[in-house]
């Protein structure tokens, strides 16, 4: 029996995650929009909600990106480049928005979602648009 994934069930699995990741971005993107008018106003308990919410679907799309940077023909088009500055983004913005929680600094976190990763997160939804299409 053979652990190795033939090239059929590589693009199968490209196509599906790539759908997947494409309708949760179509999603989360609008709502991630609104996180930075809620942080900007402490009393809002909705915007600490929705912050958890984004939280653990970035750890999920970091995990996509790390999986199609393996994936022969991404690599061999170039796009794994594109998607590793993503990721890299994507992991400086989440470890800023880390330190800007522990900070206790809802001014600081929301203009991280706004001017890091909601950027990033569009340049991702380019790409990915591309790859499920």
């Amino acid at each position: 029996m053979t652990t190795e994934a033939t090239s059929s069930e590589v693009e199968e699995f490209l196509r599906g995650s790539s759908d997947e990741v494409a309708a949760y971005l179509k999603n989360s993107i609008p709502v991630i929009q609104q996180l930075p008018e809620k942080l900007r106003h402490p009393d809002s308990q909705e915007g600490t909600a929705l912050l958890a919410s984004a939280v653990q679907g970035l750890g999920l799309l970091n995990d996509y990106l790390q999986a199609l940077q393996a994936i022969p023909r991404i690599v061999q088009s170039g796009q794994a480049a594109s998607f590793a500055e993503i990721e890299r983004k994507m992991g400086e913005g989440i470890q800023q928005m880390a330190t800007a929680m522990e900070q206790q600094d809802q001014l600081l976190l929301a203009d991280i979602i706004e001017y890091e990763l909601l950027p990033a997160l569009g340049e991702l939804q380019h790409h990915v648009d591309r790859l499920s299409s």
